[in-house]
């Protein structure tokens, strides 16, 4: 069998896969789409690189497999060629999965993936030894298992892309938190995004364990021939994991009260109890649980408390990067007056019910809306501004408004001016707080 292997597309995904490859000693051959940069050039040195496209001509080469970045759609021709000549593509997650041997708790879903991922992390690592996380949250899989090998716990956050991927990959407990539309400019279909999610599970057995949201209808619609041990979890009906009165069960026995739980919204307290699901099972004492749920105070750019300029309140929720998910946060502050910036690239999503939630909910009083998707929400009754970017909608908001809530969250991706929503996130820190660089807007 060939020891080449093909690695389409850099990035954290692409330089994980080198590494661990490289671990391995495989031979390894990478193509890119743009221009090689210098910093590139030096961290790829000695490899055989193909820049500004993939070549077809490549295909005629003895690939054993092609290890394909997630955002590469599958629909590109060398894409669609090498599965027409029976090369195997996978993402760095299978790769990783197949060279290292670890216990994998994995997580996915529309929203809330992030915040799950952590907490779960956050409360197992505090009993157990060689805990580690890793996947869409930031760290590469194969980066992580290369630098530590084997034998660990690993909490992974895994993107529809990424599972797209998955032929062997088999997790010991897995959940797929919820289901809305989204990537429908990646995606063929919505029923394509659904099934995506739905390969988490494909390969687990009757030692493992998946945790069902039985609240979520696309999840009871989708969710299919499971054959491990189902787990359920509700907040509003009687589950293995459930809230009731203010305190959440295990299984009839009680783990913790909500009262001193800081993160807001319905959401994640949804997200609380698939955290104590995973803690749970991997038994996890219930003081632990209890501990760090109540110190958890939620992760950077989802509904995060941010002081800044005027005395208003700010709550950056770059990481809403779909219509659902800004309803999410609407319903999480409904008792509050807001002021809401939407915006951003437009990947097809139909917006009309978070219209109908803003028009029918008066505690949002006007509403911001910049960049590439600025023209989709013309159908808002309420005071509705439409600028081209966030610095415009930051200095109008600072020259009209004092003492009042500032929700960011934008409804759709980044990618029209901003890298990724971290880089979106950070840019709205910086402009509310005044920074020096930002202050010419």
């Amino acid at each position: 069998m060939s020891n080449k292997v093909l690695v389409m597309g850099l990035g954290r995904s692409g330089y994980g896969a080198i590494h661990l490859l490289k671990k391995f000693n495989y031979e390894i051959v990478v193509t890119i789409n743009d221009s090689l940069s210098l910093k590139d050039k030096d961290n790829l040195s000695g490899i055989k690189v193909f820049d500004n496209g993939h070549p077809l001509s490549l295909l005629d080469e003895d690939f054993a497999f092609i290890v394909k970045n997630p955002g590469i759609k599958y629909s590109i021709p060398f894409i669609q060629e090498a599965l027409k000549k029976g090369i195997k593509i996978i993402t760095e997650i299978e790769l990783a999965y197949n060279l290292t041997n670890n216990t994998y708790l994995a997580i996915t879903g529309t929203n809330g993936k992030t915040t799950v991922t952590t907490l779960v992390y956050d409360i197992i690592k505090e009993q157990l030894a060689h805990v580690l996380c890793a996947g869409n949250i930031g760290t590469a899989l194969s980066e992580v298992v290369c630098e530590y090998g084997n034998d660990n716990i690993i909490v992974t956050e895994l993107s529809s892309f990424q599972l797209m991927g998955i032929d062997k990959f088999k997790p010991h407990i897995a959940t797929i938190l919820n289901l809305a539309p989204d990537h429908l400019d990646y995606m063929p279909t919505l029923e394509s995004y659904y099934e995506s999610k739905l390969s988490i599970y494909q390969n687990m057995n009757k030692d493992d364990y998946f945790l069902l949201n039985i609240d979520d209808t696309n999840v009871v619609k989708y969710v299919k021939n499971i054959n491990c041990n189902i787990i359920t979890f509700s907040l509003m009906k009687k589950a293995d994991i459930y809230l009731k009165d203010n305190n959440i069960f295990f299984k009839d026995e009680l783990i913790m009260n909500t009262n001193e739980i800081k993160i807001i919204g319905q959401h994640n307290l949804a997200n609380i109890l698939v955290a104590v699901g995973f803690a749970k099972l991997m038994n996890i004492d219930n003081c632990v649980i209890k501990k760090v749920i109540n110190n958890f105070k939620g992760v950077e750019y989802r509904l995060e408390l941010v002081n800044g300029l005027n005395n208003n309140t700010y709550y950056n929720d770059s990481k809403a990067t779909t219509p659902d998910s800004t309803i999410t946060a609407l319903k999480a502050l409904s008792n509050k007056e807001l002021v809401l910036i939407l915006g951003g690239f437009d990947k097809g999503l139909d917006n009309n019910l978070l219209i109908n939630y803003i028009n029918d909910h008066h505690n949002i009083i006007s509403v911001y809306a910049y960049g590439q998707i600025k023209d989709k929400f013309n159908d808002i009754k309420v005071p509705l501004n439409k600028m081209n970017s966030l610095n415009e909608v930051v200095k109008d908001i600072l020259n009209k408004y004092h003492d009042i809530n500032i929700l960011f969250s934008p409804a759709t991706s980044s990618y029209d001016q901003y890298d990724n929503y971290e880089v979106r996130g950070a840019h709205f820190n910086k402009l509310i707080r005044g920074d020096n660089d930002e202050n010419s807007f």
